[in-house]
């Protein structure tokens, strides 16, 4: 065979066939066509008769009538006219049709006249199918044909061409048959089900035939969908009382569940009884689906049989339709046959079914094909399709145990990779409480390796009280059988650390439902817990000051406003006092009114310091000899009068360094700590106060802020009854008191020590045993300074004026009756005034060389813009401060604008002539 040439030039080869070494002609405008996105064709001739056509991707009609014409167009210039050709339709690329484009591609071809054989290889299942029936029903006089792959379909060409007398002769005109009809095909895209493991496709041929090819597994859950596609193109068909049959292709199903089997055939039998069909028939099926068949044969209400492929399966169809008598039904019972073997064949039918029975081997899928084939008329075909069906699910059965085993390793895996990657550990116990299983992070709560803790009780790292705590959870948790979601306890570690956990627990059982230990997750929440805890803290401490902010500042202004009244108490009888004769009998009631007076300001300091207001000398201070000096006082003495069996010892440090603060107020905080320690001891005991130096360099209990330095430590123990942990919270609160009444103080003992002890910037600290006693141990910060000593001794001669003038400033009239008059006795001049604004509008005219400023004065502007509108009259104005309240910060910015010392009420003659003297000397 040679090469001719084309109408357009010279033809061009591009090498010969590998199979059948004939040259190959190929044109760029034949190679690689598209059409549409998905599909694309090459078409080359191979020899000088065969045309080989290579579509690839996915053929839609509109792609196949351009196929058509390329091919068309092919054969008109490169096979020579009149010559007959063979065509070969390589599918190995092609990924599927529309029914459109398969039914006007079978359509077309049968036009060609010179075409005499149609070959197709590389087709899918799918393809081989439609091919089949296309050349079922397709009868025309060439050949149409289907090998698996070029190289076959190449050498049967050539063998279809060898053996084909009318091409031997180039003069032979080729007459083709006229083609029959070709059938009619219906499907429709809705009436296909793919599911993950399961695809099934439905068609109608020739509107009677209902036609599917199942592929992958079938599987119970596939059935309920499986009939809604039959129920679906059934109606669509609209065969309702219309004879049709049935054709299952079922070579590429991998196998059937027996749950599924049995489903299908009990829906088949109610789907027959509301639609009636001729027969039922399998196609493809091996050994064991076939066997399940035969059994089932029996007991259906229809035909059924199984045949080696679809021609058969047509074929039959086509018997059916010849026949004069139609059985549209077959018998529902089929029974073995009556006749009995005779006697000298039973031995040999045995021997038969035992080697079938001992032949198979259980450990693989399927049957042997080695197995002795049977006759369909062996008097045992029954039991040997029995057998082979039980194989069948025996087989199924290992199978859906290894995916379950499979699914299960795949599970735990998941499960496994889960645990290990949370960072909250995972824990299982069995019902004593002994570790089976853990992941990582349970073994770093734990702080042991995985050997260590693997069979550890929880007895070993938890104390008593906890053991019982996570018992009972455990043993409720196991009696209810109700899961705990949160149980808190404390754990120690490996290295000795106590930490917090928070677990949940819930019971495991086994697969008889008992119970037989426990799992859950555990956290390490100490971080959390601490902050917690410090939040609480924290908030108590708000609370508190809160709480000591609102009583202070009601005890600041409630001082304030008594300072005023016992200023004529404590002051006008030291006035009469200097005009009274030594012997008169008026001397001992008015030094009882000003005693009384000067015991008031005292409960007046003591608000002052609850109010945080009341410090308002600051000095250098040894405690030693302030706790001497208590010692040593009348109030002490008072004291151990009331409780005569209670011994007081010291425990001084000799060379105690000093302290900057009140003498005052720390000798209150001694007398108010010495008179707690006594009372808390009703049937006697002992009281120690002690004293010591201490360098601090680190935290101490309840403070983490503490500055690093030198301390002094002011002690008070007692051996008494204790403090509670109720009354521990409350003891620092004004007014909170469990003193004898009317023997002891106010209830502001105790305020008066917290206040103090914050005002001198220093620490507290409580330790109680209940039946034990009590320790305050008191922290202040130590001063290098040494304590000023005055020796010289004044009398009230030495601050007498000198007639210089002094303007008093203040709201309230008896203040400024006192002040005037003990000012005039001391011989300066005296003007006073009620208010800030008369003050400035007064000395626009006139001048004084010193103010007594109160600094508190309504209504009106206070003692601070008083003095500073005083300032822009006269720029050096002296001044002294006098007030009722406290020492604040307004009186701070007054004395930094230029006014002096600050003079608290209610004052005495000779604290009023000092401040005074002062003054006029700076």
């Amino acid at each position: 065979m040679s090469l001719i040439n084309n109408q357009e030039g010279e033809s061009r080869t591009s090498g010969l066939c590998p199979v059948t070494g004939l040259p190959i002609l190929r044109k760029p405008e034949w190679t690689d066509i598209g059409y549409d996105k998905d599909y694309k064709l090459t078409v080359r001739i191979v020899g000088s008769s065969i045309l080989h056509s290579r579509p690839s991707g996915y053929a839609t009609i509109h792609d196949t009538e351009h196929a058509l014409k390329l091919t068309g167009k092919v054969v008109a210039e490169a096979i020579s006219e009149n010559r007959p050709y063979v065509q070969i339709e390589d599918y190995t690329n092609l990924h599927g049709s529309s029914f459109e484009a398969r039914r006007y591609f079978i359509d077309n071809m049968q036009k060609r006249e010179r075409l005499i054989a149609l070959i197709f290889c590389g087709a899918t299942p799918l393809f081989k199918m439609s091919i089949k029936l296309g050349k079922r029903f397709t009868i025309v006089k060439r050949n149409v044909q289907l090998v698996e792959d070029y190289s076959e379909a190449v050498k049967l060409a050539l063998k279809i061409l060898s053996t084909e007398k009318t091409w031997a002769d180039d003069s032979v005109e080729y007459i083709p048959t006229q083609p029959l009809p070709s059938p009619n095909i219906i499907t429709r895209d809705d009436w296909k089900l793919q599911l993950d493991s399961y695809t099934v496709q439905y068609e109608f041929i020739d509107d009677n035939i209902a036609h599917s090819i199942s592929t992958g597994f079938l599987e119970e859950a596939h059935i309920p969908p499986l009939f809604e596609i039959i129920d679906k193109s059934y109606n669509q068909m609209r065969l309702h009382g219309t004879p049709f049959y049935f054709i299952n292709g079922v070579k590429e199903l991998k196998g059937v569940t027996l749950k599924a089997r049995k489903l299908y055939i009990n829906n088949i039998i109610k789907w027959y009884e509301n639609h009636p069909f001729h027969i039922l028939i399998f196609y493809g099926a091996n050994s064991l689906f076939h066997a399940a068949v035969n059994l089932a044969k029996p007991f259906l209400p229809f035909s059924v049989r199984v045949v080696k492929d679809l021609d058969s399966a047509l074929k039959m169809i086509s018997d059916k339709k010849s026949e004069k008598k139609k059985s549209l039904l077959h018998p529902k019972a089929a029974v073995i046959s009556k006749s009995s073997p005779k006697p000298d064949q039973t031995e040999q039918y045995l021997d038969e079914l035992l080697h079938f029975i001992g032949n198979i081997n259980w450990e693989a899928d399927g049957l042997d094909n080695n197995l002795p084939e049977k006759e369909s008329s062996h008097p045992l075909g029954p039991v040997f399709d029995a057998i082979s069906l039980i194989k069948m699910d025996v087989d199924q059965l290992f199978q859906e145990r290894k995916r379950a085993d499979d699914a299960l390793i795949e599970s735990e895996s998941k499960y496994r990779t889960i645990l290990q990657s949370i960072e909250d550990g995972y824990y299982e116990v069995d019902l004593k409480g002994n570790f089976t299983f853990f992941n990582d992070s349970m073994c770093k709560i734990l702080g042991y390796t995985r050997d260590e803790l693997i069979g550890m009780n929880n007895r070993r790292y938890t104390d008593k009280e906890n053991a019982n705590k996570v018992f009972k959870t455990f043993n409720l948790v196991y009696r209810t059988g109700k899961p705990s979601k949160a149980l808190d306890w404390e754990f120690i570690r490996k290295d000795g650390s106590r930490r917090s956990l928070e677990t949940s627990i819930s019971l495991t059982k086994d697969s008889k439902g008992e119970s037989v230990g426990f799992r859950g997750v555990a956290r390490d929440v100490t971080k959390r817990r601490l902050a917690e805890k410090e939040k609480k803290r924290l908030e108590a401490q708000l609370q508190q000051a809160k709480k000591m902010e609102a009583i202070g500042t009601l005890a600041g202004g409630v001082a304030h406003d008594l300072n005023n009244i016992l200023s004529g108490i404590v002051s006008y009888p030291e006035l009469l006092l200097m005009d009274l004769p030594e012997k008169s009998p008026l001397r001992g009631p008015l030094l009882t009114i000003q005693e009384s007076g000067a015991k008031a300001a005292t409960i007046v300091q003591d608000l002052l310091t609850l109010a945080r207001r009341g410090v308002a000398v600051m000095e250098v201070v040894n405690l030693n000899e302030t706790i001497s000096d208590y010692l040593r006082s009348l109030e002490h003495k008072k004291l151990k009068s009331f409780h005569t069996n209670v011994r007081f010892e010291t425990t001084l440090e000799t060379d105690l360094m000093n302290i900057s603060g009140s003498s005052v107020h720390l000798s209150k905080t001694v007398m108010n700590l010495a008179s707690n320690a006594a009372e808390s001891m009703p049937e006697g005991g002992k009281v120690i106060i002690s004293t010591e130096n201490r360098y601090i360099d680190r935290p101490i209990r309840g403070y983490n802020d503490i500055e690093e330095g030198d301390y002094v430590i002011f002690s008070v123990s007692d051996t008494g009854i204790g403090i509670s942990s109720e009354d521990m919270e409350r003891i620092f609160e004004p007014f909170f008191t469990k003193k004898v009444m009317g023997r002891s103080g106010t209830g502001l003992g105790m305020a008066v020590v917290w206040g103090t002890v914050k005002d001198h910037k220093g620490y507290i600290d409580v330790e109680s045993v209940e039946g034990k006693g009590t320790t305050f141990k008191l922290i202040f910060p130590s001063t290098r300074k040494e304590i000023a000593r005055d020796e010289s001794t004044l009398t009230i001669e030495d601050y007498m004026g000198n007639g210089e003038s002094i303007l008093i400033i203040d709201d309230v009239k008896e203040q400024r009756e006192i002040a005037s008059g003990m000012l005039k006795r001391l011989g300066y001049s005296v003007t006073s005034v009620s208010s800030g604004e008369v003050a400035v509008d007064y000395l626009k005219n006139n001048s004084a060389d010193l103010l007594v400023l109160d600094m508190i004065m309504d209504p009106g502007i206070d003692g601070l813009d008083t003095y500073r509108q005083i300032l822009k009259l006269h720029t050096n104005q002296k001044a002294i401060i006098a007030s009722g309240y406290s020492e604040t910060e307004r009186v701070k910015e007054a004395q930094r604008l230029g006014a002096g010392l600050y003079l608290k009420k209610p004052y005495t003659l000779e604290k009023i002539s000092i401040a005074v003297k002062t003054e006029f000397e700076r």
